[in-house]
């Protein structure tokens, strides 16, 4: 046992020597036009505060500015577009055969609010500083929006005609929960009685990668995404003069009971076999022995690897529910003693678990009557997505997603399936489809990672060329792709061949 931990803390320290770690890029070029685009539209101000309150304005601006840049898309004899509930968009780009399953990239429109004080640059502007491109928006997601919208444009400019259809959908409110924008959205969608046979959405990046000190990049494709539940914890004890204390008060109360949830953490669910188990699978495909064996085993070996991994952040949050204290209120005055202390607790719940055993959990290690429980909000986790053919099994998106980036990256990195632990707008998606997948085409360093949502957000533009380049490939690798499922003649093209003969190299 103790040769078995030193093994796997070896593990977590060593470079692996088996995948080459030089990032390719394609050899589409970004033209000026392209930057000033998508520059222009990181400049409107899109930004949502709560749910049903955002920037109107910014957004009516949003979607005039898309059908003005991208007159192909929009005037296309196979492209039906509307806008759904004021400001959300939809596309439908008609496929020549009815009778196959359709597919949707998406993403949205809208952003989180901004502290300009602490930004280097405004973070509306889109200043261009040293090759990158300061705003708001820029990795999430409106680097995707305009990068699909570039490449369906080039497609449909290049007189493509999709096999297949592709629905285009852009929510407007997605950083406030999406039930203006993307439940809309999937509500016309279910009237008209589309059911698709993936989705892609935002989600992970591709990275270093981010549990093991390897020089490899890695792509986590996000193959379902935790639930979240917000509880508020309240106490109610008598106030007064501060000079005239009680033995205990609302807020000492409150502060114990958040003091041990903090300290007593939801058990890992490593042994239950979830996403976070899939993804060590995967990824000793691409580890050599003797760690492949590890990887191939972590549900049996749970009880070692417990302790290990609850260690590193990352890992912690992958293999357990979380618990994260985002609000505390209490006291009006610095001399009086609070009646009221409320706090909120923020759960991102492991798609082994259940909510009802989360606040049991709480109940239990609270141990305090004093301290009542109320559900704010809840989102059950999704539902694991396909990863990995076989004979009888197809996962399509899954695979394109692979195969496209092992095109954009010339193979130079380890594609993994994971739990996505932000919520996205492709969770109300669920009844539409089976398969939804959640990924942005870009590279985002795990000490970078806090600039989404946070200051200086940025991306430079040769990562801006790869999104458009990546969503370019991807729709050309769906149009010869067949592995679907419902395909009866199609044969897959090699050399790219679209509809209208033009010739994309494509080594599927």
């Amino acid at each position: 046992m103790i040769f078995l931990s030193f093994l796997v803390v070896t593990f977590l320290q060593v470079t692996s020597k088996n995948i080459p770690t030089e990032e390719k890029l394609s050899d589409y070029k970004l033209n000026d036009s392209a930057v000033e685009r998508f520059r222009s539209g990181l400049m409107l101000r899109t930004v949502c505060w709560e749910a049903g309150k955002y920037n109107e304005t910014a957004l009516s601006l949003i979607g005039s500015f898309i059908e003005n840049n991208y007159p192909v898309l929009h005037n296309s004899p196979l492209t039906v577009w509307e806008r759904v509930n004021n400001y959300s968009l939809l596309y439908k780009v008609n496929g020549q055969d009815p009778k196959l399953k359709p597919y949707l990239l998406t993403a949205h429109l809208d952003v989180v609010p901004t502290d300009d004080q602490v930004w280097d640059q405004p973070p509306f502007d889109a200043n261009i500083v040293e090759n990158m491109i300061y705003a708001r928006g820029a990795i999430d997601t409106k680097s995707s929006l305009f990068g699909i919208l570039e490449a369906m444009e080039l497609h449909l400019k290049n007189g493509m005609k999709p096999k297949r259809t592709i629905y285009l959908a852009f929510g407007h409110d997605e950083e406030c929960g999406g039930q203006y924008g993307a439940v809309e959205i999937v509500k016309l969608l279910e009237k008209r009685n589309v059911r698709l046979a993936f989705i892609h959405d935002e989600g992970t990046t591709v990275t270093k990668a981010p549990f093991f000190s390897m020089d490899s990049l890695v792509a986590c494709i996000g193959i379902s995404e935790k639930g979240r539940a917000t509880v508020e914890l309240s106490v109610s004890l008598p106030g007064g003069h501060a000079s005239m204390p009680h033995k205990q008060s609302s807020i000492g109360v409150l502060s114990n009971a958040i003091s041990k949830l903090e300290s007593h953490p939801l058990p890992s669910r490593l042994s239950y076999g979830g996403t976070d188990v899939v993804m060590f699978d995967k990824m000793a495909d691409y580890i050599g022995f003797p760690y492949s064996l590890i990887l191939k085993n972590v549900r049996f070996l749970s009880p070692l690897l417990n302790g290990v991994f609850s260690g590193n952040q990352l890992m912690n949050a992958l293999m357990r529910t979380t618990t994260a204290i985002t609000m505390f209120h209490a006291g009006t005055k610095n001399n009086v003693i609070a009646t009221e202390a409320r706090a909120v607790v923020d759960h991102r719940i492991h798609m082994t678990e259940t909510l009802e055993e989360v606040l049991e959990h709480d109940k239990n290690v609270i141990n305090d009557e004093r301290v009542k429980m109320k559900i704010l909000e809840y989102s059950k986790p999704t539902p694991q997505s396909c990863y990995e053919s076989s004979s009888s099994t197809f996962c399509p998106g899954f695979e394109l997603i692979e195969r496209t980036l092992q095109k954009i990256w010339k193979g130079n990195l380890m594609i993994l399936p994971i739990s996505l632990f932000p919520l996205t707008d492709s969770r109300h998606y669920v009844n539409i489809s089976d398969n939804i997948y959640r990924f942005i085409p870009t590279i985002v360093f795990v000490n970078e990672s806090s600039m989404v949502h946070g200051p200086n957000e940025r991306i430079s533009i040769q990562a801006y060329e790869t999104i458009i380049n990546y969503f370019y490939h991807f729709i050309a690798n769906a149009d010869h792709y067949n592995r679907f499922g419902d395909e009866d003649d199609i044969t897959a093209d090699v050399t790219g061949k679209t509809a209208s003969g033009s010739s994309h190299q494509f080594d599927l």
